[in-house]
């Protein structure tokens, strides 16, 4: 049986592996300021920070600038400033066509969102590229930016792959957490012996 010492070293290196493994998924996304979240981008100098749920592929996950497969999407906007909340906010969205220009794919009409939220359910997604145009309709007096900011209509761009193809990637390429997983038993399992020693 394992001494108290070499059990507590154990626990100890599993803790600060846990740490290491889960702080990139967290500062990848929730551990980020607005000014560093790869989600937000600026339309006429308001912050609207943008995530995509696939709820049939990855359920609960959000995701940003790649979404992963052409199955169910819903795109939300979260308006990060509070003014946005009473101003009428139209959307295109544009889908890059093979001359590298950008083609209307769906448009939603002007309205407000006074809980600061708006949701785009779309039942199939296309696979390409993205840009989602913001167009806020407000008075002049409502927002002080600069004059040539106020103007600048703001888009987010985002990238649809197929899923179904990603789902064909090696056993080695989909599997690489247990061999991160069997180097650390490996590493205990080495401590342990030189413990006992």
């Amino acid at each position: 049986m394992l001494s108290k010492a070499v059990q507590k070293y154990c626990v100890d290196t599993l803790c600060i592996f846990a740490v290491f493994l889960f702080t990139t998924n967290v500062l990848a996304h929730g551990g980020a300021t607005i000014e560093n979240d790869r989600c937000v981008f600026r339309s006429q100098g308001y912050s609207i920070h943008f995530t995509a749920y696939q709820p049939s592929f990855s359920r609960t996950k959000e995701l940003c600038r790649v979404v992963n497969s052409l199955s169910e999407t819903i795109i939300v906007l979260d308006f990060v400033d509070e003014a946005l909340r009473k101003l009428p906010v139209d959307l295109i969205l544009k889908k890059q066509k093979d001359d590298q220009l950008y083609a209307d794919y769906m448009l939603v009409d002007e309205r407000i969102y006074p809980a600061g939220t708006m949701q785009l359910p779309m039942k199939k997604i296309e696979q390409g590229s993205y840009r989602l145009y913001v167009n806020i309709q407000e008075l002049a007096h409502q927002h002080e930016v600069a004059e040539n900011v106020h103007q600048i209509a703001g888009f987010f761009e985002f990238t649809v792959t197929d899923g179904a193809k990603e789902k064909d990637q090696s056993f080695l390429a989909r599997s690489t957490w247990l061999f991160y997983l069997l180097a650390l038993g490996i590493f205990i399992y080495l401590m342990a012996l030189k413990y006992r020693s």
